[in-house]
Formats: C-alpha cells, sequence, structure tokens
C-alpha cells in the first residue's frame, strides 16, 4: 500500500487546526449582538430549554449544542460557539481534501504537488471575515459551511461515500435549512439506497413536535402543517424580491462586495487577477455540479433581501476555491524565486489574518448579555417587558432561561404577538380575568388588561408603556 506524501496527510490538519484556535481565541463568551450576531440568543435559548428557536427551526445544531452543553455543563451560548467553531475549522480541512481529490484526478502523477496549495487557498478562506464571522458566536450557519464542505469533498473523490451515506449527508442537511438541498447537485446518485439514506438523513426534523411546549419556542408545531411552515420559513415569505428602498442593483453590488472583500479576500482576489480562475482543469461533470452549487447561494441572496443574510454567501466561496488552486500551485511551486514567492504568499496570509481578528474578535463582547441582565434586574415585579426588536427579546429569552433570572417578569415580543401561536405560548404566564391576554390583539395594552406594571424596552433601557 502506498502512503501518501507527508504534505498530503498533513496539509488538512494544519488547516483545521489553526482556523479552530484562532476561532476559539476571538469566541465570544456569551450571546452577542454586533455583525450579524442577533439571533444567537435564540439560539442559545433553544439550546439552553430543548426549544425551537426561528425558521426553519435548526433541529441539527440545537441537538448537538445542547448534547454539549449537557456533557460538559458549560454555557449554552458557549457550547453553540464551539459547535460553530468545530464545524467551520472542519469544513477548511475537507476543502483541502476536495481541492487535492479534485487536481489528483486531472493528473498522471497525484504527487504533493497541490498539497500546500491547497491548504493556503483554504486558509485563505477560513480566515477571512466571511468564514470566520460564522465561527466565533453562536449561529447555525456554521453547518452551512460544513454540509458544502462535505458534499464538495465525496464529489471530489476525496472522502468516500456510498450512496446510503450520500443521501444521509443530503438529508441532514436538508434537516438544517431547506436552502441547502443545493448540495444535492453534488450528492445526487438516483437510487433505492440513496432515497433510503436521505429519508434517515431527515430524523431531526421528528424533534420538532417533541419541543411543542417549550416557552420559549416558535411556531405551532403541534400539527404537521404548522411543522411544514415552521421548515419552509412560511411567516419570512414576505421577504421574497422585497426590495423595499434596496433596489436590485444595490443587491447585486453587495453580493459581490462581500463574495470578492469578505469571502474569498485581498490574498486569493489578487491571486485570481494575476493568474485567473480556471475551472478547465476539474472533470467536466465535477466543473456542472460545483457551478450549480456554486450559483444558488447568490441567488438565493439576491432574491431574498433580508437583513444580516450575507451568511447565505458563505458556501460559494468554499466552491469558488477550486478556482484558485491551479494559480495557487504555479505560485507555490518550485523554481526561480519560490522562496520569494512563498513568502509573499506567507506574510499574506498572516497580513490577511490579523485583518479577520480584528473585524472578527468577540472575545470580550458582553453587550448583549450585561443589557439583559441589567434590564431584567431593574424592573419592577411582575412586570411585562414589551420588547421592539429580536435582538433584545432574545438576549432576555436566553438570561431568563439559562440563568434563571427574574422568572416573574414576562418577556412580550410586540411583533410576535400577531401570531396565534406565540400568544397561546405567552398568555399562561400572564394570567387575567375575562378572555386571557390570548384575547388580545394590541400587546401593548396588556398591561392594562392584568394591572402589572409594563415596560417598553428599546435595545439601550425600558421605558414606562403608555
Amino acid at each position: 500500500m502506498i502512503r501518501p506524501p507527508a504534505a498530503a496527510r498533513v496539509g488538512p490538519v494544519v488547516a483545521g487546526l489553526l482556523a479552530l484556535a484562532l476561532y476559539f481565541w476571538t469566541a465570544a463568551p456569551s450571546i452577542v449582538w454586533r455583525d450579524g450576531g442577533g439571533d444567537s440568543g435564540d439560539l442559545a435559548t433553544a439550546i439552553a430549554t430543548g426549544g425551537v428557536p426561528h425558521p426553519p427551526g435548526y433541529p441539527l445544531y440545537v441537538l448537538l449544542g445542547r448534547t454539549l452543553a449537557a456533557m460538559t455543563g458549560i454555557e449554552s451560548a458557549r457550547a453553540g460557539t464551539i459547535v460553530a467553531a468545530l464545524a467551520v475549522s472542519v469544513s477548511a480541512t475537507l476543502l483541502v481534501i476536495a481541492s487535492r481529490a479534485a487536481a489528483a484526478h486531472n493528473r498522471s502523477d497525484p504527487g504533493s504537488t497541490h498539497a500546500w496549495p491547497a491548504t493556503a487557498v483554504a486558509l485563505a478562506i477560513a480566515l477571512g471575515p466571511l468564514w470566520w464571522g460564522r465561527a466565533n458566536h453562536t449561529t447555525a450557519h456554521s453547518l452551512h459551511l460544513l454540509f458544502v464542505a462535505l458534499a464538495l469533498a465525496v464529489a471530489c473523490g476525496g472522502v468516500r461515500a456510498t450512496a446510503v451515506m450520500r443521501g444521509l449527508i443530503l438529508g441532514l442537511a436538508a434537516s438544517h435549512h431547506p436552502t441547502l438541498l443545493m448540495i444535492g447537485a453534488l450528492l445526487l446518485c438516483p437510487s433505492a439506497r440513496f432515497a433510503v439514506g436521505f429519508a434517515l438523513g431527515l430524523f431531526p426534523i421528528t424533534i420538532l413536535p417533541l419541543q411543542a411546549s417549550v416557552p420559549w419556542g416558535w411556531g405551532d408545531l403541534t400539527t404537521v402543517a404548522g411543522v411544514f411552515d415552521h421548515l419552509t420559513g412560511r411567516m419570512y415569505h414576505g421577504y421574497l424580491l422585497a426590495y423595499g428602498d434596496a433596489p436590485l442593483l444595490d443587491r447585486l453590488i453587495r453580493t459581490l462586495r462581500t463574495l470578492l472583500l469578505d469571502g474569498i479576500g485581498l490574498p486569493l482576489l489578487a491571486l485570481l487577477v494575476v493568474t485567473g480562475p480556471s475551472a478547465g482543469w476539474l472533470r467536466s461533470p465535477l466543473r456542472l455540479r460545483v457551478g450549480l452549487t456554486a450559483a444558488a447561494p447568490p441567488l438565493l441572496f439576491l432574491a431574498y433581501p433580508a437583513r444580516d443574510t450575507d451568511a447565505y454567501l458563505a458556501p460559494t466561496v468554499a466552491c469558488l476555491a477550486l478556482l484558485a488552486l491551479p494559480g495557487a500551485s504555479r505560485l507555490l511551486g518550485p523554481g526561480r524565486g519560490a522562496f520569494v514567492r512563498r513568502t509573499i504568499v506567507a506574510a499574506s496570509l498572516l497580513a490577511w489574518a490579523a485583518h479577520s481578528a480584528v473585524t472578527n474578535d468577540r472575545h470580550a463582547d458582553r453587550e448583549a448579555l450585561d443589557f439583559a441582565a441589567a434590564t431584567l434586574a431593574a424592573a419592577p415585579p411582575r412586570a411585562v417587558l414589551l420588547t421592539e426588536t429580536d435582538a433584545t427579546t432574545f438576549a432576555l429569552w436566553y438570561v431568563q432561561a439559562e440563568f434563571g433570572v427574574r422568572p416573574d417578569v414576562v418577556v412580550v415580543d410586540r411583533s410576535l404577538w400577531a401570531f396565534g401561536w406565540y400568544r397561546a405560548r405567552t398568555a399562561p404566564a400572564i394570567p387575567m380575568p375575562a378572555a386571557g391576554a390570548s384575547a388580545i390583539d394590541d400587546a401593548g395594552d396588556i398591561g392594562a388588561a392584568s394591572g402589572r406594571p409594563t415596560l417598553a424596552v428599546s435595545s439601550d433601557r425600558a421605558i414606562p408603556s403608555r
């Protein structure tokens, strides 16, 4: 048996461990708000309580985080962050494996020529702001990267997978987020065994109805229709093509800026400009599969102009990495000036990592946690706190659920109050005569009807409701 060259064995490990160390170094201590972290409180609350976060529910991510928290006793938000960091660092490892495997199919001598170039390309992406920002706080988008990188490794031949395993990977990905059906282009293997694997992979979805009674959960999960609506994000369908004050052209510019500057980054962008992107070295069927997978996230991003959706573009960057490998191999290969060229690449990666570390450093970010703790501590006994934004609501939920702070206080999100399932979950905590809280159409009337002190909470203070 011929052992692979040392560089081929060490490269993927170096990429994964280096990325993981940097992610941990800048990791948030708890929930966060800034730079798209507003949903961290919702996800951490689900990990703490076994509830269901916002659509599509992310059952696999919550299950992993909850299991880790139960096994180690660490704070739920921290457990969610560790899952995210591990997922993205493993994605970097898989990206090296995928790139080398794809190159090996196009060489008569699959030696170590591409090992370190593939590692450099993977690090340039893993240490960029787009990927790094999915790795150092509680965010379910980290699993998006893991599934795309795993599918690439399977499609390129770096990871061997039977038809059942391919179906299982796609099923797990779809149970995490329905948009990940896009990796079907990389995994599809029409057969009965693939279908069986896909069905088995959907098992995390079965957890959702079991969590329907958790007070901090989302959605009506007591019916099949309710579960389907939650999985497909029906409450968010109004965002589709709803550009409002953000024209399509602005959205397109933002797409390109995010992909090029935050995703691919200046080091790889400079490489692609100098050497030119190349998809010709990929086998024809693989080229088409990778192209379809790379195109899906930007199309979704353009059609779905909601806030904080830059994360949807991160999987595309993994596919674009394959275009940079030929140029990186030429740049880092032997020959005249090899030492100078390699030194320039190493310095560029170091500068890029330093930039991303500053941009994504969350290790001292306690703003959301401190705000929620202070707001709950200052609330009058049996108060009703009316919130206007998701981030504020989620932070208050988390501090109550994780630390048991002020159980006498009820947090009511004015936007969510419009949904019957939310009123049904929240009303039992606000007992009142007559028809009860669920019959009140405007959350602002709860205080007068219940006789409880009511305060409107903004992101920086609590204001008595009028």
